[in-house]
Parts: structure tokens; sequence; C-alpha cells
């Protein structure tokens, strides 16, 4: 069995199969951030947006996906426009570190501190099936995925009801021609 809690996310990431190793071209399928996590990461890693959020669009396909699992993850690419984070040359998020996030748990994005689960249309949590996943392996159930991740239900509930509302303010912002370099 794996282990529970903190260490499981070190150790997946110590193996080099964790959630923030993508690889080299595995940008397309990534999600959007909010102009409040952009804030809130720049202030705890004393770096400027521009250092580690990169501005694309999103294809047709990944918003069909977005829109069948949660349609409230298109507020963060209004229109198809991404801000998402930038990747080192072999594909990993830039604030992976040896042992996982550099980032303050508070500063890494909802969608982070979200992962492996995920709340559908009609709210129900569900968990985003992983073959290199350590917490999945094993699992009899999402329970079991819940315990290892050192989470419960309410607070994963409470923390996607948050992604929504900076989800809503995002796209507004967006709407109303917000950029990246005004968030410094």
């Amino acid at each position: 069995m794996p282990p529970r809690k903190e260490n499981i996310c070190a150790l997946c990431h110590g193996q080099r199969t964790g959630c923030c190793t993508l690889g080299a071209g595995s940008q397309e399928q990534m999600f959007g951030l909010t102009k409040d996590e952009i804030k809130e990461m720049a202030k705890a890693s004393g770096l400027a947006p521009r250092d580690f959020v990169v501005e694309d669009r999103i294809g047709r396909d990944f918003q069909d996906l977005l829109r069948s699992i949660n349609p409230v993850f298109l507020k963060t690419m209004p229109g198809g426009r991404r801000l998402r984070l930038r990747l080192n040359p072999f594909g990993d998020c830039i604030f992976l570190g040896s042992r996982g996030c550099t980032l303050p748990r508070r500063a890494r994005p909802i969608y982070c501190r979200l992962y492996p689960f995920c709340f559908t249309a009609e709210d129900r949590l569900m968990v985003l099936l992983s073959d290199t996943c350590l917490a999945q392996k094993g699992a009899g159930s999402w329970h079991d995925v819940i315990e290892r991740m050192g989470e419960d239900e309410t607070g994963l509930r409470r923390l996607f009801a948050r992604f929504k509302e900076n989800a809503r303010e995002h796209a507004e912002w967006a709407a109303a021609g917000g950029t990246v370099d005004e968030l410094n």
C-alpha cells in the first residue's frame, strides 16, 4: 500500500511519474489559471507572472473534454484563451522540485490542490484516473484515495466552491480585457 498524506506526492514526483511531470509537448491538455491564482503564485514565489505563465489558446477537442467533465473549467479559458503554467524543457511544471511543488500549499493553483479529484457539473465527486498516481495504486475505492491524499470530501467541496468563484471572476476580468502584465 502506498504511503499516506504529505509523502505520497513527493514519492510520486521522486519517481518522475507525478502529475506535474507532463512530458515535452504535453501542454495541450493543461488546465487554465485564474488571475487570483496567478497573483498568489507571484506573491509566494517572488516571480513576475510572465516568468511562470504562458498565454495560449486551447483546441476544440480539449474544450469539448472540459465541457463534458464540468463546463466551469472553460471559464478559466474564455473564448479558448488560456493562461497556464510554464513548463521546463522536459515538460515539467516550472515549480516542480525534487520533493514536489516548491510553492506553499496555499499558493498552488486550486486545480493542483484538487487533483486527482474533480467535481462534475452535477456536483458529484470523481477521481480522475491515472495509471501513475500512487494514491490510486491498489485503492479499493475513491474513499481510499481521499484518505491517502490526506483530504476529506467536505474540504474538497470547499476548495472547488472557491475555484468556481475564482473562475467566474476570471471570466469577467478576461472579458473586460484583463492581461497578464497587469497582474504584476
